[in-house]
C-alpha cells in the first residue's frame, strides 16, 4: 500500500512510476537501537495513519523475543487492541475522537518505567508529545519515529 502525501518527500517520485516499474525497497535506515524497548515490561506503542508500519516490524521483532513484555498496548494492533477512530460510520460502536489525555488516562500505566513509541503525522506527533509531557513522561521514555 502506498499513500499519496501532497507535501510528502516521496511523492514527486512515486508520482513518476508507472505500472510495470521495478523499485528496490532497502530495509529500515536509523541509528536507533531498538533492543532496550524490544524487551521493555510496558510498551505503549501509539501509531495513527501510515505510522503503523514500521511499528508492524518492531512488533514482529518483539514477538521473536518471545514477547517478554507483562504489557503491549499498540492502539491498533497487537495484545491489547484498543481502536479509535477519528472517522466512522454510525455502526461503529468503539471508541472515537482523536488522541487525548483522557485515552491515555484509559489506558496507559503512566509508570516510570513504562516505554512509549510514537509514529505517525506531524499533528497525531505533536498531540501525542503534548499529552506525554503534560502526564509527566521522561524525554528518556519516548521515542517518536520521524520519516
Amino acid at each position: 500500500m502506498i499513500k499519496i502525501y501532497e507535501d510528502g518527500l516521496c511523492t514527486p517520485t512515486i508520482l513518476k512510476w508507472k505500472e510495470g516499474d521495478e523499485v528496490q525497497i532497502s530495509d529500515p535506515i536509523g541509528d536507533w537501537d531498538l533492543s532496550e524497548w524490544l524487551v521493555a515490561d510496558d510498551l505503549l506503542v501509539l501509531a495513527a495513519g501510515s505510522g503503523w508500519t514500521p511499528m508492524v516490524e518492531l512488533l514482529r521483532r518483539k514477538l521473536e523475543l518471545n514477547d517478554s513484555a507483562k504489557k503491549t498496548r499498540y492502539f491498533v494492533v497487537c495484545k491489547n487492541i484498543t481502536h479509535v477512530l477519528s472517522r466512522s460510520t454510525d455502526e461503529w460502536k468503539g471508541m472515537r475522537g482523536r488522541i487525548s489525555k483522557e485515552l491515555f488516562q484509559d489506558h496507559a500505566s503512566q509508570k516510570s518505567t513504562q516505554r512509549v513509541i510514537v509514529c505517525g503525522p506531524d499533528g497525531f506527533i505533536q498531540s501525542a508529545l503534548s499529552i506525554l509531557a503534560d502526564l509527566d513522561y521522561s524525554v528518556d521514555q519516548v521515542h517518536v519515529f520521524q520519516g
